[in-house]
């Protein structure tokens, strides 16, 4: 898939897409932990990115604070 096709997927520039932000909002944390880690890993940094932004624009504070804590840990 190339970077304008997943770009395409998330509508990073509409804001995301509404089946992602669903998603991270139903998943548990070790959930989003891992789908972030393989998007990080495997994904374009701007992909991740967006889709960060996307966990934050959905998730409570304490929750995305929690998740970017995790993801910090998991990038040592």
């Amino acid at each position: 898939m190339t970077i304008a096709a997943m770009c395409d997927v998330l509508r990073l520039e509409e804001g995301g897409s509404p089946r992602v932000a669903t998603m991270v909002t139903a998943m548990n944390p070790h959930e989003r932990i891992s789908m972030l880690a393989g998007i990080r890993a495997g994904a374009p940094a701007e992909i991740y990115e967006g889709t960060l932004m996307l966990a934050g624009s959905v998730l409570e504070p304490a929750e995305m604070r929690a998740l970017e804590a995790a993801l910090l840990a998991t990038n040592s």
